[in-house]
């Protein structure tokens, strides 16, 4: 199956330094992006898996916890402009 090539965004100072990166290694620069982000997630994993932590127990607590979390209010605050 042939990959898939996708367009990102990054800034003209990133994409610079990935363009040299490349060069000097003699590789594209999409196996230079893939490798450092496969460091990335390997180095923070113990981040990533406390995030799906606290995701996982906001969700647990249900729709009213979920919605204060995305928003940013107290789930009282929610209650009160919900009428409650």
């Amino acid at each position: 199956m042939p990959t898939k090539y996708d367009s990102l965004k990054v800034e003209s100072g990133t994409k610079e330094r990935l363009r040299y990166v490349a060069a000097i290694e003699d590789r594209a620069q999409y196996q230079v992006l893939d490798e450092a982000l496969a460091e990335y997630i390997e180095r923070h994993a113990d981040r990533f898996r406390a995030g799906i932590d606290r995701m996982t127990a906001v969700l647990r607590r249900g729709d009213r916890a979920l919605a204060a979390h995305m928003t940013g209010l107290g789930e009282e605050d929610l209650a009160r402009l919900e009428g409650r």
